[in-house]
Formats: C-alpha cells, sequence, structure tokens
C-alpha cells in the first residue's frame, strides 16, 4: 500500500481536495481513493504523491496504465473542445504573517466644512453637524488660516449673520437675558424706534409676546408675513428652542404688533415721571409727537420734514436699511389715526421691558424711558448724530462723536447697565439694563 500527503490531478497538474464522487477511478487507486474518499470531479485520475511529487513506491505498471488512461480521457476532452477545469477551487494557502495584521485603513472621503463655521467661526449645530468644523485640508497652514479670518471679517465669507438678521439675534438675546416670564408681564414690550416691525413681529408671532412698535413711520410687515406663512421662522432645528409659538398651519394667521405712531423724545419721557405735569402733559406732548410724525420722511440723510400737504404725495422713500418705507397716503386710516392718549399712557407704563434695535435718535430716550420706569431694557446705538446731540458728554467732559463714545456715554447714566456683542453684522454692541443687576461691577 502506498502512502501519500495528497492526490495529484494530472489532469491540472494540481492538487485536488474533491469529495469522492461515483464515476470511473483511474486504474490501480480505486483503494486509494476509497481510503481516502476523494476523487477528481473532473478527470476521476487520482494518483498518490508526496511533498508535490509522485509517489516512488507506486507499482510502475500501474503509473504505465494510469498514464494511458490519462493519455486517453485527454483525447475525448479535446475531441469534445471542452476546457479542461476543476470544478472545484483549490483549498486557500495557509495564513501568512502579512494576513494576521489587520486591514489597511480605507480613506474617508473628505468631509465639506460648514458653511456657518466659515462664516460666523462657529455652529448652531455644535458636534451634531454633519459638516466638517474646521479649515479644509488644503487650507490648513497659518498663513492659509489667517487669510481665512479675514475672509470671514470683510469677504464673501461672513463670521456672522447678515445684517438682516439682526431682530431675530436681538430676540433671542432677550429671551436669554431677563426671560419669557419677565417680558410677557405687564403690558409687554416697547419697541423703541422699531422701523417695520420686524423685532416686534418676530416676538408677537413665535413667542406669544405683546409687543408695541414706538415708531413714526407706519408699519410694513407684509414681508414677515410670508415668511411666517412658510414656515421660514422654523426652519432651523438648533433655533425652535427660541419659538414658544407652535409652527403656522394652513388655518393660522399672522399677527401685526402694536403700534404708537410718535417719536419718542425727552419731552414725552419727562412727562412720565412723577414730576411731568400728570396725564393732561402726556397727552399735550404726545399729540404733537404724533402730528410731526405726520409730517416726515424717512430717508437715507435721516428724518426730513415735508412742507404742507407733501407728505399725501405718491413717493416713497428708503430707510436706513435700505428698505422701501411706505408713503403715508399708503398707510392704513389707524395709522393716520390720532392715539388714545391715556391708553398710550398706560401702555408705556406697564411696559414689561424697553428695546431698541438702532433708534438713531431715539437711543438715549429709550434708555432714559427704562430706567424712568425700572424695567429691562436693551439698546442697540448705531448713529451717533453728534450735531443733533451736541451736549452729550462724557464723564471725562469729552463730547461724544463716535460709535465708541456713544456706548461709553450710555454705559455711564447708571452703574447697572452692561454691555454684551450681539451676533450679527455692523454695529452689534448691546447696551442692557436689569432692575435688580448689583451695581459692584458682577452680573
Amino acid at each position: 500500500s502506498a502512502t501519500a500527503s495528497h492526490l495529484y490531478c494530472p489532469c491540472l497538474q494540481a492538487r485536488c481536495m474533491a469529495p469522492l464522487r461515483n464515476g470511473r477511478v483511474g486504474a490501480g487507486l480505486r483503494l486509494i481513493s476509497e481510503a481516502w474518499g476523494l476523487q477528481c470531479s473532473c478527470c476521476s485520475a487520482l494518483t498518490p504523491v508526496e511533498n508535490g511529487s509522485k509517489d516512488v513506491d507506486a507499482d510502475p505498471d500501474e503509473d504505465e496504465d494510469e498514464e494511458e488512461d490519462e493519455e486517453e480521457h485527454h483525447e475525448e476532452q479535446d475531441q469534445a473542445g471542452s476546457e479542461m477545469q476543476c470544478s472545484v477551487p483549490p483549498p486557500p494557502p495557509p495564513p501568512s504573517d502579512d494576513r494576521l495584521l489587520p486591514p489597511p485603513e480605507v480613506p474617508r472621503p473628505q468631509q465639506s466644512v460648514c458653511r456657518h463655521f466659515l462664516r460666523k467661526g462657529g455652529c448652531l449645530y455644535g458636534d451634531a453637524c454633519k459638516f466638517s468644523h474646521g479649515l479644509p485640508a488644503e487650507d490648513a497652514s497659518p498663513a492659509a488660516a489667517h487669510d481665512a479670518e479675514a475672509r470671514r471679517a470683510w469677504g464673501g465669507r461672513r463670521r456672522v449673520v447678515r445684517k438682516s438678521g439682526k431682530a431675530g439675534a436681538l430676540r433671542r438675546f432677550l429671551l436669554e437675558t431677563f426671560g419669557e416670564d419677565t417680558l410677557r408681564s405687564g403690558e409687554g414690550i416697547l419697541d423703541i424706534a422699531g422701523g417695520n416691525g420686524e423685532l416686534g413681529f418676530q416676538l408677537v408671532n413665535l413667542n406669544g409676546i405683546r409687543t408695541t412698535v414706538i415708531d413714526p413711520r407706519p408699519l410694513r410687515v407684509d414681508r414677515f408675513v410670508r415668511k411666517f406663512q412658510w414656515g421660514v421662522y422654523h426652519d432651523t432645528a438648533p433655533l425652535q428652542r427660541f419659538n414658544s409659538e407652535p409652527a403656522p398651519s394652513s388655518s393660522s394667521s399672522a399677527r401685526a404688533p402694536g403700534h404708537l405712531r410718535a417719536f419718542l423724545e425727552e419731552p414725552l419721557v419727562d412727562a412720565l415721571r412723577p414730576e411731568g405735569g400728570g396725564q393732561g402733559r402726556f397727552a399735550e406732548v404726545l399729540l404733537a409727537s404724533f402730528e410731526r410724525a405726520l409730517q416726515v420722511d424717512w430717508t437715507t440723510r435721516g428724518i426730513e420734514t415735508r412742507a404742507g400737504d407733501a407728505g399725501d404725495r405718491d413717493r416713497g422713500s428708503v430707510d436706513a436699511d435700505g428698505g422701501d418705507t411706505p408713503d403715508p397716503a399708503e398707510s392704513s386710516a389707524a395709522s393716520r389715526a390720532s392715539p388714545d392718549a391715556a391708553e398710550a399712557e398706560r401702555v408705556l407704563r406697564g411696559a414689561s421691558c424697553v428695546v431698541g434695535l438702532h433708534p438713531d435718535q431715539a437711543t438715549g430716550a429709550a434708555l432714559d424711558l427704562a430706567l424712568a420706569l425700572a424695567v429691562p431694557c436693551a439698546v442697540v446705538p448705531c448713529c451717533v448724530y453728534a450735531s443733533e446731540f451736541p451736549g452729550r458728554r462724557l464723564p471725562s467732559g469729552a463730547p461724544v462723536r463716535s460709535h465708541e463714545d456713544l456706548v461709553a456715554w450710555l454705559l455711564a447714566k447708571d452703574p447697572r447697565l452692561r454691555e454684551a456683542t450681539l451676533p450679527f453684522e455692523g454695529r452689534n454692541r448691546v447696551v442692557y439694563f436689569r432692575p435688580d443687576a448689583p451695581t459692584d461691577g458682577q452680573g
């Protein structure tokens, strides 16, 4: 009996480990195949071998018969025109040292950089953002980082939200600083020089907080109504925590904030003080302010007074933000009706908070009103108007000439006043006041 480590397949010159099947077995090899339970499935010619060569202990006569059978088998296969193949693949080679190593790490596709991170240096989604928070790989050098920083500040890649988002930024600041319960109390918020009413519209429709806009211009909120109905204010998931009102449905209707068409100036603030002369004095000052509001036009150069009935001409104007301001002739009859002095005084005295977003000439009066009423206040100053207010002086006695001077002048009004920076472009420093704030520079 011959011994071998494998069976040799003559047709493919390879070691065949196919299971034994019924069929013809090479001459003289039946006993070996039956003992090992193995047989080539294509040629049925099994030859015991040792280390890849035929066994030298095999009978020479059997080898000759086997070679004849092999030649006959190949001739039959050639005549049939079929390709000689083993139907069962050879066993896999034993694992080598290389196969014990972990597979090479497949490089991940490059992740897009978050455009909000590039513009603002931060992202509301934080770690949950699916985009990368960092400079692209090709911009990873210190010089490229400096260039990217400059692009965020001055180029197309913006560091903060555009100026059109300033109303939303201030609204979120009010909610975080004073709390929704405080803002809801009393008669609600007074929005000084609120312009087209965007901040008041958001407070009313997104938070359900009553807001009254004090501005000589008529309100025009149709653009904000469309944004509200389209769901624009509820699109950004991280900002939904600032919206206490549900998203609008098909049957929802937007609400406009209240409007007192008047100038907020020092005489009106003084009339609200205990020594101001009472309700009669307040009504007199309010009516004069309202009549003057009907005779002004708001332009890029500020307020321009019209002569006679020129305000009734079909002539639009452009406010300082570049948006269209409706002409008084196009405004509703309600905006031209004389205000109820008693109702207006009740709303002002019962205010929960005084806010001013770029209130221009009303900046100082807005802060004075909050201090007089002892209610929270947040004012974002913009233009200085040094020629219109020559009497403004810093604690050092220097006149207020720049925006930096204006902020310092406001902070000097009360030691409880604080300063913060809002995330939008342009004049974004807010001076705010909490009546319960300590006066030792803390909080």
